[in-house]
């Protein structure tokens, strides 16, 4: 069985991007909700101030706070999707950073693993050379 973790790092590292995808994708869907929710204010501001203007009967009035009462429904539904985007956003952001921990933590441990087999190298060198060392001063004294 090979070493298992050069599997887990790079589904550590698939999983690490596909967090940073759905961030950006949360992040965009919070955008879009942020404007939506603008531009309804901006309406409302907008009609509200066109409606103080008129001098029209009270039909025209009665119409405009129909509108209005509509424009508010719609615009806290905007409210709503932006608070739910906003959310989404953080849960992104957490989920990303565990995805980021989780990398680092088997670089990490892959990072040991060429440390300590690096030393076993040396090691296995260093005896190596002892025992040649350690043969040539017994040849030596046997000469």
């Amino acid at each position: 069985m090979g070493d298992p973790l050069p599997p887990l790092l790079r589904l550590r590292r698939l999983a690490r991007d596909a967090a940073l995808q759905d961030l950006a994708t949360a992040l965009r869907a919070e955008a879009d909700a942020a404007q939506g929710v603008a531009e309804l204010e901006g309406a409302i501001t907008r009609e509200t101030e066109a409606a103080g203007a008129l001098s029209g009967d009270d039909a025209v009035v009665e119409a405009f706070g129909r509108w209005l009462r509509e424009a508010r429904r719609a615009l806290s539904a905007a409210e709503a999707r932006r608070d739910g985007a906003s959310a989404e956003v953080g849960l992104a952001r957490a989920v990303l950073a565990a995805a980021r921990a989780a990398v680092e933590a088997a670089e990490a441990l892959a990072e040991r693993r060429r440390d300590d087999a690096r030393a076993a190298a040396l090691r296995g060198e260093q005896h190596a050379l002892d025992e040649i060392a350690a043969r040539d001063r017994t040849g030596r004294l046997s000469d």
